[in-house]
């Protein structure tokens, strides 16, 4: 197999528990790039809450956010594609989760917009320790998250809604859906992503490998969840980390160790490196 580039998922993936890279992942990476391959972040995340990842891994030529409505391209610092909402479907998601009364972030351009009520909510009982710390305060905090979105001239394009109560996410889940153009998956079992139909990384790396002029046959792909499921079936060699869950697992080429384990680096060594 001739790879050439290797797309990673951070959140469970690359990310250890103390949503850290791992010095034995970040060497790894080091050596794949020395043999010519790109290495591609693939996340749900916005760039704006990716880039100490990025930094930390050496940067990167390209990165994929919001599960493939974004393609960054760093060294020309713009995005090669970027999808969003049509406005009046962006208001009507916000008015559904408002329904609810629970705390969501709705992702626009490269920040994130949260009701301000729930500021107290957004702690470590729902979001990972770190991530709170590093990203609680600069959150957009609004009063009216529709009005100013829409004042703002903001481009929404994902919402997130994290929430311990699952069959709460499964009754938003299929309201969400219902509103033509959308689709949702799961980033965890208490994490629900809402975003355009078509916007996942499968296909978003396919935008990606026709920019470079590749194609599946030429991807690996590295993850653990929902999420990155149809882009580990797709790619040629399609990696799952040990603390994925079973369907994932057995979609996969391969299990590698666990996130804590510097699993990115023991499937490169495994394929591209040894």
């Amino acid at each position: 197999m001739d790879i050439k580039i290797v797309a990673i998922d951070l959140d469970g993936t690359l990310l250890n528990k103390q949503n850290e890279v791992t010095p034995e992942n970040i060497e790894a990476i080091r050596l794949a790039r020395e043999k010519g391959i790109e290495i591609v972040p693939s996340t749900g995340r916005l760039l704006c809450e990716s880039r100490f990842a990025i930094e930390a891994i050496g940067g990167c030529n390209y990165s994929l956010h919001c599960n493939g409505s974004i393609i960054w391209d760093h060294r020309a610092n713009k995005p090669v594609y970027l999808s969003a909402f049509d406005q009046q479907l962006a208001r009507e998601a916000v008015r559904r989760l408002e329904k609810y009364n629970v705390l969501y972030q709705v992702y626009v351009d490269d920040a994130s917009c949260c009701p301000k009520r729930f500021y107290n909510d957004f702690n470590e009982e729902i979001f990972n320790a770190v991530y709170v710390e590093m990203f609680r305060d600069t959150q957009l905090w609004m009063d009216d998250v529709e009005a100013e979105v829409e004042q703002n001239n903001f481009k929404s394009i994902k919402y997130y809604v994290p929430n311990k109560d699952h069959e709460l996410l499964e009754r938003i889940k299929e309201e969400m859906i219902a509103l033509p153009g959308f689709d949702s998956t799961y980033s965890s079992y208490y994490s629900l992503e809402v975003f355009q139909a078509g916007m996942d990384k499968r296909n978003g790396l396919s935008k990606l490998l026709e920019h470079l002029g590749y194609g599946f046959e030429n991807l690996m792909m590295i993850g653990d969840s929902e999420n990155d499921l149809r882009a580990i079936q797709a790619a040629a060699i399609g990696v799952a980390m040990d603390n994925a869950l079973d369907f994932i697992k057995n979609e996969a080429d391969y299990v590698t160790l666990d996130r804590n384990n510097s699993g990115v680096a023991h499937a490169l060594h495994k394929f591209l490196l040894d």
